[in-house]
């Protein structure tokens, strides 16, 4: 929240930053008091936009939404980037079970994640990638390579998917595949 503060000056008078409580909790009545009118206090919002929301958020984010719903509320929320679930062991029973009813109820529209590799030693570096999704277009996985001359405005596709984005670990495992190519074109 803080960094958001310095970074979003000057924001209409309507527009409050705040961020969902972290912890592990299953309902409404095992949250402290304090988390409790945060929470009351976002569901009294015309619009929820979350930002980036993690997996140590969605205890909180699915004990919001226990509370809009049982006040009845129609509150749209917009997710950017959602990464709802980076450990699947962590998320097991019966909160297993929330996020998957949340999963389905979503519909996904825009999505937009910038791949920056680490640097593995070689000479050549690993070029960027970017995915991107547009609903109803599939999510593309993009290598940032100006030079090829089969890339569009600098990008070239390497991958497209109508279920889901890769994960990283895959699209770095393409990104060494496109560097070991370019390598041996220049032999």
């Amino acid at each position: 929240k803080a960094l958001c503060e310095s970074r979003w000056t000057d924001l209409p008078e309507n527009v409050v930053l705040d961020h969902i409580p972290n912890g592990i909790y299953i309902r409404e009545k095992d949250l402290d008091m304090g988390i409790q009118m945060a929470l009351r206090e976002m569901s009294k919002s015309d619009l929820l936009i979350f930002v980036a929301p993690k997996q140590v958020e969605l205890a909180g984010l699915l004990a919001l939404i226990d509370m809009i719903n049982l006040a009845n509320l129609d509150i749209p929320m917009v997710f950017v980037n959602p990464q709802f679930v980076q450990s699947w062991e962590m998320l097991t029973g019966e909160p297993m079970k929330r996020y998957r009813v949340l999963e389905r109820s979503l519909e996904p529209t825009f999505f937009l994640n910038q791949i920056e590799p680490e640097d593995d030693g070689d000479e050549v570096m690993l070029n960027a990638a970017v995915v991107s999704r547009v609903w109803p277009r599939p999510y593309s996985t993009w290598e940032d390579n100006p030079e090829d001359p089969e890339s569009v405005d600098g990008y070239f596709l390497m991958h497209s998917s109508n279920i889901a984005p890769l994960p990283r670990e895959k699209i770095v495992k393409m990104l060494e595949a496109s560097r070991y190519a370019r390598e041996m074109m220049e032999v």
